[in-house]
């Protein structure tokens, strides 16, 4: 009996890797780009899908899957054709392709519960998920005067959600960790790593009609092109076309493991025919330390108008900046642009941009942004060189056809940064591509360079990755990679990875050995995770590392992941060594 099921459960078809869909919706060339918050939205969105032929299409912009022009094609054709039936049927709409639409797969179903003529059913019951977490790692560090320095560190976590028919919402998480160091008396606890900050509750309200969202708790704002407001995450590179455009989701609840930061208050949305408007408060730093900040505690509203097309929008907030911008698209090309006036540091930005095909297989991207010197760049997100919105000019061009992407990035600063320097600049290029070489065989490559006339040496990095599907064992992969940086010195990186992906169980095993003498010089390969757990090591030193990886689903309610690492190298004279491993339980019921 158990020999039979070991045998059905090998012989079933195999669950398909769908991190480069999380790129392509991204606009990440890597994953090393993303970060925690990033990744576990689309981990949620994985878990409960949406329904491609009954959310509404505010719903899949509020995702981030679609924008304005998208929702309103898709919107459009199922009032007049009815239910679409397969992805290849959406790849076929305007504004979509057939990337896109296998992207999109991963998180849509295509299931309908109201058959045309019929009326919608009933409230559907409430669900729920509930995910507990533990991570434990040891890590100690050999130094000449120092034979030993240990730490052991437990962190666990707990998060709930609750859907009910989509109409209310509500969710927690958070997690603790407690350093304990090992002594001859026994373990002895350092300071444990929790506050306020690393609770996220929210209880959200979405409405039907006039009444969009109403919201209580840990959030996120984000708004236009990122100028005025946009919190969480945001790319500061540009290495695809798609990362050239962001994607405004409005009022997004926030529940997670991790401690990255969120929006705390109250917000609401509300709409009438084309127009929206957004209301929202943040007192997180009052919460916290019981003290006002006037640059981090605000009000904030947005009135919007839009239609098939696109969508204008005017936002103010009390910490002193206004903008005015929009998005609009017309026969496959997109025009985007943002305004902002910085009252307190009488400074201005801006951002404008257009994307659009050409030759029928080609896509294409054009961005110009300002960022004055003075300008306030806290809560930005908009397209940019380095970290911050201010002190930047800068062009940037993207092209993408099929399997490659090509991107630059120049951009000048107007007060320089280098006392030696009168002006300084940077510039960015990356190169992307994948090729499928026949037989299972398949390379993705990718290379970028940084050159400044300031600061930091001039950066290079060069990265490939093979990897190789048997025919007649399509349930198995094997990948190995190489990574070279120059900078101070040259970095170097080698890996392999064995995937088993089956229905109900998933194995990766990952080995590799690095050499990076100098810091600059270190490279960065992400290491799979449960969902809600983003991990991407820094690899310096000389040394090696070994992780593994599982996920298994015994039940149809009940998913379990575990995650083991471990990593011996050594890093100007000092021996660092360090095993971790961590279990998650995921309940939906």
């Amino acid at each position: 009996m158990f020999f039979c099921l070991f045998l059905s459960l090998f012989l079933s078809s195999p669950v398909e890797d769908w991190m480069p869909a999380v790129l392509l919706l991204s606009g990440a060339s890597a994953p090393e780009e993303l970060d925690e918050g990033e990744w576990e939205r689309f981990s949620d969105l994985r878990a409960r899908p949406l329904s491609l032929n009954e959310a509404a299409p505010q719903q899949f912009i509020d995702a981030g899957l679609l924008d304005e022009y998208q929702a309103a094609v898709l919107e459009d054709y199922r009032r007049r054709c009815g239910d679409i039936l397969s992805f290849e049927e959406l790849a076929l709409l305007d504004g979509f392709s057939r990337e896109l639409a296998g992207a999109l797969r991963f998180f849509l179903t295509l299931g309908s519960t109201s058959p045309p003529g019929r009326p919608a059913p009933a409230a559907r019951p409430a669900r729920h998920e509930l995910t507990a977490r533990t991570e434990v790692s040891l890590s100690r560090r050999d130094t000449p005067d120092k034979p030993m320095q240990a730490t052991l560190t437990p962190s666990p976590g707990l998060k709930y959600r609750m859907d009910w028919d989509g109409r209310l919402q509500a969710g927690v998480g958070s997690s603790v960790s407690l350093p304990l160091s090992p002594q001859a008396a026994g373990l002895t606890p350092g300071k444990v790593n929790w506050d306020l900050s690393a609770l996220h509750p929210y209880l959200c309200w979405n409405g039907r009609k006039w009444t969009g969202k109403v919201l209580v708790g840990d959030y996120h704002l984000r708004f236009l092109q990122g100028l005025c407001l946009w919190s969480g995450f945001s790319m500061s590179g540009l290495s695809t076309p798609s990362a050239f455009v962001r994607r405004p989701t409005g009022i997004s609840p926030y529940a997670a493991f991790s401690r990255t930061p969120a929006l705390r208050g109250a917000a609401a949305s509300f709409r009438y025919g084309g127009w929206e408007a957004t209301v929202a408060g943040n007192i997180s730093s009052l919460l916290l330390t019981g003290a006002f900040s006037a640059d981090k505690d605000f009000v904030a509203a947005e009135i919007s108008w839009g239609g098939r097309h696109g969508r204008l929008g005017l936002t103010a907030m009390t910490a002193g900046k206004t903008s005015l911008g929009g998005r609009g698209s017309w026969r496959g090309t997109d025009l985007f642009g943002e305004l902002c006036w910085d009252i307190r540091g009488k400074s201005w930005a801006a951002t404008a941009g257009c994307a659009f095909s050409f030759a029928s297989r080609f896509k294409g991207c054009v961005s110009l942004r300002y960022y004055a010197p003075d300008f306030s760049s806290g809560n930005c997100g908009a397209v940019r060189a380095g970290t911050k919105c201010a002190n930047e000019a800068g062009v940037a061009i993207g092209v993408q056809g099929s399997g490659w992407t090509l991107t630059a990035d120049a951009c000048l600063h107007p007060r320089s940064r280098d006392a030696s320097c009168r002006h300084t600049a940077q510039l960015k290029a990356v190169a992307t591509g994948r090729w499928a070489l026949g037989k299972g065989w398949a390379l993705d490559v990718r290379a970028s360079l940084r050159l400044r006339n300031y600061g930091e040496k001039q950066k290079y990095d060069l990265r490939g990755q093979a990897s190789w599907q048997p025919p007649s064992v399509s349930w198995a992969t094997l990948s190995a990679g190489a990574s070279c940086c120059r900078c101070d010195a040259w970095g170097f990186l080698l890996w392999l990875e064995q995937s088993v992906q089956l229905p109900s169980v998933s194995l990766y095993l990952q080995e590799g050995w690095h050499r990076a003498p100098q810091w600059a010089d270190r490279l960065y390969l992400w290491r799979r995770s449960a969902p809600g757990s983003f991990s991407v090591p820094a690899r310096y030193g000389e040394g090696g590392f070994l992780s593994f990886y599982l996920s298994w689903k015994p039940l149809r309610t009940l998913k379990l992941y575990l995650r083991a690492g471990w990593q011996d190298f050594t890093y100007q004279s000092v021996r660092h060594r360090s095993a971790d491993a961590a279990l998650q339980l995921s309940w939906a019921f």
